[in-house]
């Protein structure tokens, strides 16, 4: 008995036999072993032709125990007239809008590595364009003349539209922004067949000098771009100042921001961030700042397509850049996502969005029906308005969960800038100590943190093989503490104006600081009972009535010979002060909070010492 065909032998002879293909969109396919075939006219009918091989896409073979049919390969014709590798000039039109033309970068760059056409592009933005891979030259916008001397070449072809396509529409389609792009211009090229992009995402590339440069305008790394405005024009992109003043407030201390934009008007500006806003007018500048940036945040913008575009700079923890996109209802999510990209939606959860994005621009008639105003009086739409500060977040936290992890730093730094604003609201200046800083992990993270933060940094960076508390780390040599001291000084000299660095004993330290001058005090030094207790008597009146007094490690049964917690209750006990702690193993005394306020059995505690 024979064998029975298997499903991909029965349809092609199903096909042989109709002289036809049984797709009736009569694209080109692509058959289990990479083959594509076109169909083309003839007298008898439409006959099959095997055009190229491509790299199989990844459909695996399926081992049935059949025998499969024998079939004699077809030859091979030459390429078609349409995809013929002679070089051709070719002229292409940039769009308007900066996000479309970065990725129409993109687009241009797919466009030459299919064909290795000789490709000129007609754009008023040249600098996108430096050092791109696919373009032989640059054309000045419609309108405008070539510099004098030059001429425009003659074409081969010369495509006088952008053919970017319209978002709007796109909420069933299957597709991205790039690829919908790519196929419109191929099309118009009359480029058949099926190209696959080489990469996902623009192309805008540095110079050599621009990679040794650094960061635009000395900031200090790691950072995060954000863009909490939006489009002149397009009030509907908006989200709200304050609601990305929440976002910057509750990541204090682990993600410093940048904010960027242009035009004030649309840009107002955050606290508590580096502002850019209308001092990244040169392109040039503003890809050096998000090369450099960990990732961005905003609504969807040209820095969207620019995180994709811009290549990783070095020290990220993440292989591609991430963008949490505060998106809303106003376009479809897939049309704008790329790799690492958190686009925040709310298609589906009014009508106005029920199964796409709605395409409004602004308010009223016939525009957007539904205007929110937040409690500083902005208006926003209500798709934005339902997407809460919390969720974007946790989507910047989300990140960090993976192989790519914060410093350990982090969560202590947090527990201390979220305390400072229970007692410290808004405060422009904060003054602090930080004592035992070693590597300055949590001194940058600080820094960085408050860009108002005025910090004393002590720690004496010596070897003592006799330290009773940890003499293994201590015993070892005095280059080990040299580094350390290296490192946090480096770490730090971004903010060089707003740090003073102690290198001695922690309580010979204290004396120079004047009493009741500091908001924070944070002690990380020695972790004997002896050692904290000094450190306690030496610091605490060096803090305001009401500021806050913590350090780290206040429970480790395992290491017998530390006393930071006994220390720290009997202090408290003494002063009838309520001691907080965390999952970090931080301790925190709010003393104005506590009951009594600053008791007078903190005197018998000193006394007693």
């Amino acid at each position: 008995m024979r064998n029975p065909l298997t499903k991909g032998q029965a349809l092609r002879r199903a096909e042989e036999g109709l002289g036809r293909s049984l797709n009736p969109r009569q694209a080109p396919k692509t058959g289990r072993n990479g083959t594509r075939w076109v169909e083309e006219g003839g007298e008898d009918g439409p006959e099959r032709k095997e055009e190229v091989e491509d790299p199989p896409m990844g459909w695996p073979e399926v081992d049935d125990g059949r025998e499969p049919e024998e079939v004699a390969p077809a030859p091979v014709p030459p390429p078609p007239a349409a995809v013929e590798t002679s070089r051709k000039r070719v002229r292409l039109q940039a769009p308007g809008f900066l996000g479309d033309e970065v990725v129409f970068t993109g687009v241009v760059r797919e466009i030459a590595l299919e064909t290795g056409w000789e490709l000129w592009v007609r754009s008023g933005r040249p600098d996108l364009w430096r050092d791109h891979p696919g373009v032989a030259g640059l054309l000045p916008p419609e309108g405008e003349s070539m510099a004098e001397g030059e001429q425009e070449p003659t074409w081969d072809v010369a495509l006088e539209k952008h053919y970017c396509p319209p978002f709007r529409g796109m909420a069933q389609v299957p597709i991205h922004f790039q690829e919908a792009y790519l196929r419109a211009v191929r099309e118009a090229l009359g480029l058949p067949g099926w190209w696959q992009s080489r990469k996902f995402g623009g192309e805008a590339r540095l110079t050599e000098e621009e990679l040794a440069d650094g960061p635009p305008f000395d900031l200090p790394k790691p950072y995060w771009v954000v863009a909490a405005g939006c489009k002149s024009g397009v009030p509907t992109k908006g989200w709200g100042l304050s609601q990305y003043q929440e976002v910057v407030e509750a990541l204090r201390g682990r993600v410093l921001f940048v904010q960027a934009g242009h035009n004030r008007e649309w840009h107002p500006p955050l606290k508590g961030v580096v502002d850019l806003v209308d001092r990244t007018s040169s392109l040039r500048d503003l890809i050096r700042l998000i090369y450099h940036a960990e990732g961005v945040l905003g609504p969807i913008t040209s820095l969207t397509h620019l995180a994709a575009a811009v290549p990783v700079g070095p020290g990220s923890p993440f292989p591609i850049r991430p963008c949490v996109v505060v998106e809303g209802g106003r376009e479809a999510p897939h049309f704008i996502q790329y790799p690492m990209h958190r686009v925040l939606h709310t298609i589906g959860q009014l009508d106005c969005c029920a199964t796409g994005g709605c395409g409004k621009s602004s308010f009223g008639k016939g525009q957007c029906p539904y205007p929110e105003r937040l409690r500083d009086g902005a208006v926003v739409p209500r798709c934005m308005k339902l997407i809460r500060p919390a969720e974007v977040v946790a989507a910047i936290e989300g990140l960090y969960r993976g192989e790519a992890r914060l410093p350990r730093a982090f969560g202590r730094a947090q527990a201390i800038f979220e305390r400072l604003r229970r007692v410290r609201p808004g405060a422009a200046t904060v003054a602090g100590a930080e004592i035992g800083v070693l590597r300055g992990e949590m001194s940058q993270l600080l820094l960085r943190g408050h860009l108002g933060l005025h910090l004393t940094m002590v720690d004496r960076w010596r070897r003592d093989p006799g330290d009773p508390g940890d003499p293994a780390f201590y015993s070892r040599p005095q280059r080990y503490f040299d580094e350390a001291k290296r490192v946090a000084t480096e770490s730090t000299d971004f903010a060089r104006d707003r740090r003073r660095i102690v290198t001695m004993p922690s309580v010979e330290a204290a004396r120079e600081v004047r009493d009741r001058s500091l908001d924070f005090i944070f002690i990380d030094a020695d972790h004997t009972y002896e050692g904290c207790r000094d450190d306690i008597a030496a610091w605490f009146p060096k803090l305001k009535p009401d500021g806050i007094f913590g350090g780290h490690d206040y429970d480790r049964p395992r290491y017998p010979n530390e006393g930071v917690k006994r220390a720290v209750d009997e202090f408290a006990a003494a002063g009838k002060f309520h001691v907080e702690t965390d999952r970090d193993n931080c301790w925190f005394i709010h003393p104005a909070q506590s009951n009594g306020g600053v008791a007078g059995g903190v005197g018998d505690f000193f006394n007693a010492l």
